[in-house]
């Protein structure tokens, strides 16, 4: 069965009439006719009733007209798809994030991607930000996405996005319902919970911000996973020093007020190796994943 033939047969279908259908393929009259001749002879029905010069469909026409329109969507939506495919993004990626961002922003960008690239596969590991950092110099790892890397010479860093970090603890902790003088002089006594200071993380338990504010950290856990920051606060007095885009993400938890001239910012930088920096396929993540 021809393909032009089911598409002379669609507009006579369409006009009941080989002229108007003729016009509108932009063939001749002749043309039109022969398609609907062959195509009855190849099912053995008539397609049309003649009445001089009109025609008239008949039911074994109208049901190939629904079931040539069919065909003919079906047939576009290959041609589509095959000629889109040479634009598919491809290959196999390792992908690696600190814990929090590697759940929660690093494989939601993953996926929406791979829906519309669909021969591409990865793996996604959750890891400390050194270890990252670390990874992605080796090249064990093609990309990674971090809170506040420091530098490396070997690496580039895309700033993907920015944030304050902010003083965190629970719903309904005491602390909250004082003013902010009151928070800055009482929050010594409760007990801390903050990041374990390891080489390559700007961030870490001897913040600066404390010693500006006159804060003197009484720790008693300290952790590489916020997982492991959010669970404590949820279930005891403590206070922490977080991320504020990891206090909102978090319906347990709350920001204590704040000074006027609190600066304690963060970043979230996608990290590469300078060879692997204008891949294709890291350049759309990197995008997607400034987005967020």
């Amino acid at each position: 069965m021809n393909l032009d033939h089911l598409r002379y047969f669609q507009e006579a279908a369409k006009y009941q009439h080989v002229g108007k259908a003729a016009s509108a393929a932009h063939i001749s009259p002749s043309a039109v006719s022969s398609a609907i001749s062959s195509l009855e002879n190849e099912l053995g029905v008539p397609l049309f009733d003649r009445l001089g010069k009109s025609m008239v469909i008949t039911l074994a026409g109208k049901q190939l007209q629904i079931e040539a329109q069919r065909l003919l969507e079906d047939f576009s939506g290959i041609r589509q798809r095959i000629a889109g495919a040479k634009d598919l993004l491809q290959g196999n990626f390792r992908l690696g994030a600190s814990h929090f961002l590697a759940g929660k922003f690093l494989t939601k960008t993953w996926n929406h991607i791979q829906k519309d690239h669909p021969l591409l596969t990865g793996e996604i590991c959750s890891l400390p930000t050194i270890d990252v950092v670390n990874d992605v110099v080796s090249g064990s790892l093609d990309l990674g996405l971090c809170f506040s890397p420091l530098r490396h010479p070997e690496l580039i860093m895309t700033e993907v996005s920015r944030g304050q970090l902010v003083l965190a603890v629970r719903e309904g902790h005491p602390l909250l319902t004082k003013d902010l003088k009151t928070v800055l002089r009482e929050i010594s006594s409760y007990p801390a919970v903050l990041h374990k200071g390891r080489p390559g993380v700007d961030v870490c338990e001897h913040h600066p911000i404390f010693d500006e504010h006159v804060i003197t950290p009484r720790v008693a856990l300290f952790f590489d996973n916020d997982a492991c920051a959010v669970e404590k606060l949820e279930g005891s007095e403590a206070w922490s020093l977080l991320p504020d885009i990891v206090v909102s993400t978090h319906t347990g938890l709350r920001a204590l007020p704040l000074p006027a001239n609190w600066d304690a910012p963060y970043s979230i930088a996608a990290v590469t190796r300078r060879d692997r920096s204008r891949s294709p396929v890291i350049l759309k993540l990197i995008e997607n994943l400034a987005l967020q």
